[in-house]
């Protein structure tokens, strides 16, 4: 992992609301995407019928309470990591 000056952010430094947007908008556009695809695959089952839409949709909540599930682990190693490399502590933020 490479932390020379050319190949990171500072997003400490500049105005806020560009290093706010500059984290934001990938986000935001992601979301989107996802959104769209939630709304096709309602609209393909819909024509089958109700009961084909209820189906989709529950399953759908299945997978986003195990994405839920799945993204506490995935938050707290973010949050380590970030912590070791605040601290710069390079070998503990790689474990």
């Amino acid at each position: 992992m490479d932390l020379s000056a050319e190949s990171k952010h500072d997003l400490t430094q500049g105005p806020m609301l560009d290093k706010l947007l500059l984290v934001a908008l990938p986000i935001i556009g992601t979301q989107l995407l996802f959104m769209s695809y939630n709304l096709v695959d309602m609209f393909l089952p819909g024509r089958v019928g109700s009961g084909a839409v209820a189906s989709t949709g529950l399953a759908g909540m299945y997978v986003w309470m195990g994405e839920g599930f799945l993204l506490l682990g995935k938050t707290g190693a973010e949050i380590g990591v970030s912590q070791n490399l605040g601290r710069r502590d390079i070998d503990a933020a790689k474990k």
